[in-house]
C-alpha cells in the first residue's frame, strides 16, 4: 500500500507538471486502489470464513462402553516348545471421539496427561504411524484401560493398543488417576477433558468418568 501511494504521488507530480487536471485523475486512481484493497480483503475473508465454517472439530464423548477381551499371562522364552497359554479376561474402556466439523480431522493422536507424565495411549484400529483420520460427521475409538476380572490389575493401552500379553501394557501404581485426556490432530483444534479413573466401580457402575472442568 506504502508503494502504491508513493506511485500516486509520483504521478500527480508528474501530472501538475504536464498540465493535466489532478483532482479527477488523482480521484481515478485513488478509486482504483481503494476497490483493489477491498477486493483482497474480501478475498481473504471469504477464505477465512470458508475454512472455518468446513474446519473439522474434535469432541471426546462423555459416554464411555465397555469390552471384554483376553490377555496371555506370559511370553514363551525363544526356543522353548509353545505352551497353551493361559489367558486373563479384562474389561476394557472404550471411549468414543468425534469430529463434529465439515471435513476430516487428519493424522489425530491421544495421550493422557498427568502431573508427572504424558503419554501416547491407542486407538482401536489405528493406521502404521499409530493415528487415526476422523470424517466428518463420524466418530473413532480410543481404547485407553482395561481392569482384571478379578479387579487385581489395571492396565492401560500404549500407542500400539494393549499388545497380546499382560506384561506388554502399561501401569500406574496409584488406585486413582486425576489426568487429562487430550486428543489433537493435524488441522484442528485439540480437545482435552478431566477424567477420573479408578479400579473400583462407583454407584453407577462406572470405573471412569469425564468432564469439561476438574472432578471433585
Amino acid at each position: 500500500m506504502l508503494l502504491a501511494l508513493n506511485s500516486v504521488l509520483l504521478t500527480v507530480a508528474q501530472s501538475s507538471s504536464a498540465n493535466i487536471p489532478v483532482i479527477p485523475f488523482l480521484g481515478t486512481i485513488v478509486g482504483t486502489i481503494v476497490g483493489g484493497g477491498i477486493g483482497f480483503l474480501s478475498g481473504v475473508g471469504a477464505d477465512w470464513f470458508k475454512r472455518m465454517h468446513t474446519r473439522p472439530i474434535i469432541n471426546i464423548n462423555e459416554d464411555t462402553t465397555e469390552v471384554n477381551f483376553d490377555l496371555r499371562t506370559y511370553h514363551e522364552p525363544e526356543g522353548h516348545v509353545p505352551r497353551s497359554p493361559h489367558r486373563t479376561k479384562y474389561t476394557g474402556t472404550r471411549i468414543k471421539v468425534e469430529n463434529n466439523g465439515r471435513s476430516a480431522a487428519e493424522d489425530c493422536k491421544a495421550s493422557l496427561v498427568t502431573k508427572e507424565t504424558e503419554i501416547r495411549v491407542g486407538w482401536m484400529i489405528p493406521k502404521q504411524d499409530c493415528t487415526v483420520t476422523i470424517n466428518a460427521d463420524d466418530a473413532e475409538y480410543l481404547d485407553l484401560f482395561a481392569i482384571r476380572e478379578d479387579g487385581t490389575d489395571l492396565v492401560f493401552t500404549t500407542d500400539r493398543g494393549y499388545g497380546e500379553y499382560v506384561d506388554t501394557s502399561r501401569r500406574f501404581d496409584v488406585r486413582v488417576i486425576d489426568a487429562k485426556l487430550k486428543v489433537s490432530a493435524k488441522n484442528a483444534k485439540q480437545c482435552v477433558k478431566s477424567i477420573r479413573i479408578i479400579n473400583l466401580r462407583d454407584t453407577q457402575n462406572k470405573v471412569v468418568r469425564l468432564a469439561d472442568k476438574p472432578i471433585n
